[in-house]
């Protein structure tokens, strides 16, 4: 990734602002997972439910370990399945911000776009992230419907046209339970329990 945009995205997330970005499922927007401001100024923007925790997006392995507790079955998913269309729900290890957890666990995600895992390794942790649309409406898919509804946000990377988000899932007594169907095949999963 060009090393001016990540300069670029940084100066707007220090300043509390959050950032748009393309993954390799749907666009997002988000802010560093620490940055209460910036978090509360997605949940204005989105008119979202302050009961509905913000994801984190991660940029390896090594990043999810230092915040959560994993087991053997939660590191073979994440090992297996991550970067990609995935997100596991999973006990944190730290304790975050209220609008990131719910009963202690937080939503975590490896996204496939190169370009956003580049700028979260350069911050050196993890970006609270969630869809870009407003609360109970369709997803964001074009520039003039950025400009149009989340007007004077810089957009970090390549937006897409997918409306298909990532699959979430949690493991409970080693089996997986599907909490949202998405992008990921699910049968392929489920033939692992």
């Amino acid at each position: 990734m060009n090393g001016k945009k990540i300069k670029s995205a940084i100066r707007e997330l220090k300043k509390h602002n959050p950032i748009i970005f393309g993954t390799d499922t749907i666009n997002g927007i988000g802010c560093m997972h620490d940055d209460i401001k910036g978090i509360k100024k997605i949940f204005a923007l989105k008119k979202r439910d302050k009961k509905k925790p913000l994801a984190l997006l991660f940029s390896n392995l090594k990043m999810i370990e230092d915040y959560t507790f994993l087991n053997e079955r939660e590191k073979e998913i994440i090992e297996k399945y991550m970067p990609g269309a995935l997100t596991l729900i999973i006990c944190s290890k730290r304790k975050l911000n209220g609008l990131l957890t719910k009963n202690n666990k937080i939503a975590i995600r490896i996204p496939g776009r190169r370009s956003l895992r580049d700028l979260i390794e350069y911050i050196q942790k993890p970006l609270a992230a969630t869809s870009l649309n407003l609360s109970k409406n369709a997803i964001v898919t074009s520039r003039k419907e950025i400009e149009s509804h989340f007007p004077n946000i810089l957009i970090y990377n390549n937006i897409t046209t997918k409306k298909s988000p990532s699959t979430i899932i949690e493991i409970k007594n080693s089996k997986i339970e599907i909490i949202r169907k998405g992008k990921l095949n699910i049968r392929r999963v489920r033939g692992e329990n």
